[in-house]
């Protein structure tokens, strides 16, 4: 075929998950525990295809390590680079509080 009949392909900036909630019209992941490391939550979100995912603290810097802090982002970009997308992670709080920190 000729060039100007082929159409160039779209390529999506988005993620999937298994185990967390991921709403994709407010681009929110929740349900992320605060002591979840970075490395783990990259092996329980899946890219759309040829997109790249990487989490991103509230400065916008790329995060290697350690956990998953309140503010932290996901910035996804599309496989041709023409789309991003942030997606605001919920943190959920592990703390446990004990019995005389309760009143009612």
């Amino acid at each position: 075929l000729r060039n100007e009949l082929i159409q160039n392909p779209v390529y999506l900036a988005y993620v999937l998950s298994n185990l967390y909630n991921v709403d994709q019209v407010n681009y929110q992941i929740t349900g992320v525990p605060g002591t979840t490391t970075v490395a783990d939550f990259y092996t329980s979100i899946t890219p759309s295809w040829g997109a790249t995912a990487v989490v991103v603290d509230a400065d916008g810097n790329e995060k290697t390590s350690g956990d998953i802090n309140v503010g932290d982002m996901v910035k996804v970009t599309s496989a041709d680079g023409k789309i991003v997308v942030m997606y605001h992670l919920g943190v959920t709080s592990t703390e446990v509080m004990s019995r005389n920190q309760i009143e009612i």
